[in-house]
């Protein structure tokens, strides 16, 4: 399934790793409980004006738990080291801006966050819907752009060989310039994580 790859950093796309029909439930699953993404301090964020909405233990169901498996498998780790996938959904003018999804130490609530739960050290994302202009994962740093189709992933490791947050995996979620852009996140750790903490 795996169609392209990038070598630096490690970054590969898959075709259809969910079905046409899979996507649609995602969307109607998770579409009722999107809100604004807050901060730790329950505060929006400048840079973050999406939507998202978690599937966590209350909202997920059996067919949810096999598509979050099935991310798990694809990205290489244990179910248990993952956090519980989002819905994530775009608007015109809605954006993800640039940020690496790794944990720098030296980053204010870095340290902590190391210490609570380990390092975030795998993303995958899947596209699913299409018919919107725009909408691309975009990595500034190498030049290199990704927008699926239904049911395409994106996945990559967010830290270098010697475990360190790679700079070049530094993304953004960009807009759609019409319609609307919906996507499946799944982030994975490098230790397990307490059931329904995160």
């Amino acid at each position: 399934r795996v169609v392209a790859r990038h070598g630096a950093p490690r970054i590969a796309s898959l075709n259809r790793l969910f079905t046409a029909e899979e996507c649609d439930y995602l969307i109607s699953r998770g579409a009722p409980h999107l809100r604004r993404f807050l901060n730790a301090q329950g505060q929006p964020v400048d840079t973050r004006t999406n939507t998202t909405a978690p599937f966590g233990l209350v909202e997920t169901d059996a067919l949810i738990q096999s598509l979050d498996e099935l991310a798990c498998r694809a990205l290489g780790e244990p179910s248990a080291n993952g956090e519980p996938p989002s819905l994530l959904h775009y608007v015109p003018g809605q954006q993800f801006g640039a940020h690496c999804d790794g944990f720098d130490p030296a980053a204010p609530g870095g340290g902590s966050e190391l210490d609570a739960r380990g390092q975030r050290i795998k993303t995958l994302l899947v596209y699913l819907n299409e018919g919107y202009e725009g909408g691309e994962t975009f990595f500034p740093r190498i030049g290199w752009r990704f927008k699926g189709k239904r049911g395409d992933a994106v996945m990559w490791h967010n830290v270098d060989v010697d475990g360190a947050v790679d700079p070049r995996t530094l993304h953004e979620g960009a807009s759609p310039r019409s319609f609307e852009k919906f996507v499946f996140s799944k982030w994975m750790r490098d230790r397990p994580q307490p059931a329904g903490d995160l």
